[in-house]
């Protein structure tokens, strides 16, 4: 799994999260959009096939 950061502006920022495609052909990806300093966060998840 690998993760990365992306800042934007002062308070917010993109975490993305992406892993390798498995060997049943199947790929994921994991985004979050946070800001700070509230909690609140926005999560998006996709699968699917290539």
């Amino acid at each position: 799994m690998v993760k990365e950061r992306v800042n934007f502006y002062k308070h917010f920022y993109l975490e993305f999260s992406y892993a390798a495609m498995r060997r049943d052909g199947n790929v994921f990806l994991y985004f979050e959009l946070s800001k700070h300093p509230s909690a609140t966060r926005m999560k998006i998840e996709l699968s699917g096939r290539m």
